[in-house]
């Protein structure tokens, strides 16, 4: 990171999101938004400011919640890195630090990330962006339909016919993004390296075929 790269550092959430600007050692902007693009907008403003340029805007890898926002941060131009928590809270345990709050854990990170500056981060291919998006998809599907069948086997009786065909949505479900997943690795050569290792997954390589 360049002398003239100020270390903004980032706490996110599903609907909000918390920022630290460290414009010097001793003086530091603290500001909310929103997790929306409507929230990156007022980011952009609010970093549109004199003496700040480009940032180096840190935040971790806890989540989904920050890939689009650190996506935006990147086409704009900022220097993005997206960090292992641990080695966060490793960094947080040598500065004694012990405050907890939103906006403490965001002067944190950009701390973080002036004094170990960590390596930047790239965006996805598209393709690959996709394929992450399917996993993700079929992962959650899975873990509702686990939810339904444990659910069946203590739920009144007249309920019953009620979660079978929310289970059989659920599967039917599955059966869709597992198809489309296998569809959209045969069409990228490039993802074909990652067919072996999704397949060993349990019932991933397994895609309905029609009339079956």
């Amino acid at each position: 990171m360049s002398d003239s790269t100020i270390p903004l550092g980032i706490d996110i959430s599903k609907s909000d999101f918390h920022v630290a600007l460290l414009k010097s050692a001793k003086r530091s902007k603290y500001e909310h938004f929103t997790n929306d693009s409507e929230g990156f907008r007022q980011l952009s403003q609010w970093l549109d400011q004199p003496g700040v340029g480009p940032v180096h805007a840190c935040l971790e890898a806890t989540s989904i919640y920050g890939h689009a926002l650190a996506l935006y941060l990147h086409q704009q131009g900022h220097r993005v890195s997206i960090v292992n928590p641990l080695r966060v809270k490793g960094y947080a345990k040598s500065q004694l630090s012990r405050t907890k709050s939103d906006r403490a854990d965001a002067k944190l990170i950009a701390q973080f990330c002036r004094d170990l500056q960590p390596a930047p981060w790239q965006p996805s291919a598209v393709e690959v962006s996709q394929l992450q998006g399917y996993t993700r998809r079929l992962d959650a599907l899975e873990h509702m339909l686990t939810e339904e069948k444990n659910r069946l086997k203590v739920t009144p009786q007249d309920l019953v016919a009620d979660i079978e065909a929310h289970i059989q949505f659920l599967q039917e479900q599955v059966d869709t993004v597992k198809k489309r997943l296998h569809e959209h690795i045969q069409a990228h050569e490039s993802l074909q390296p990652q067919q072996q290792l999704l397949t060993s997954i349990v019932g991933v390589g397994r895609v309905p075929q029609r009339g079956c």
